[in-house]
């Protein structure tokens, strides 16, 4: 059957002399992007904007069911199973935007396309995996730094080259 090229959105490319695997979602993002209306939107150069601070909503705003949520919700989903396969640049921006799906309101909804915004200018990013010298592994915490006092923690496994964890 051949080498395997794609897998669930993954594009996988094996370079046997080179001892590399290259993984990426170039396809997956646009198809995404498109289903969002955002495959022509004006690119940036990070995921997430600091002049937007994400907080939870006041308590008098409720999202409707439909579009509120349902649809923030799914753009999360895509965001996050993006974050998972190839896109770990995105992860502090899709964590903090999924972190309000259950009412989000439209600041909420402008970090969101901020991600997609970002992930349209960097559509080639991707993992590269080469085996080379012993594995590390890191972790750093905030304990409570933003205003509703959560704290925010991170994990990293690198063996050779990008984090396989």
């Amino acid at each position: 059957m051949g080498d395997l090229r794609t897998f669930l959105g993954l594009e996988i490319n094996r370079d046997r002399e080179k001892h590399t695997l290259q993984l990426s979602q170039r396809r997956y993002i646009e198809k995404i992007m498109d289903l969002n209306g955002m495959r022509n939107s004006h690119r940036v150069g990070t995921p997430a904007d600091p002049h937007i601070r994400l907080e939870k909503g006041r308590q008098d705003f409720e999202a409707t069911p439909i579009e509120g949520q349902r649809y923030y919700q799914c753009a999360i989903g895509l965001l996050m199973y993006t974050m998972l396969g190839t896109r770990p640049d995105i992860a502090y921006a899709g964590s903090k935007v999924s972190q309000y799906s259950s009412n989000p309101n439209s600041t909420y909804w402008i970090g969101v396309k901020r991600i997609f915004r970002y992930m349209g200018r960097t559509l080639e990013f991707g993992l590269c995996y080469k085996l080379s010298g012993p594995g590390n592994g890191f972790t750093d915490a905030d304990w409570g730094s933003g205003e509703d006092w959560r704290s925010v923690g991170g994990i990293a496994f690198v063996l050779g080259s990008p984090a396989i964890s």
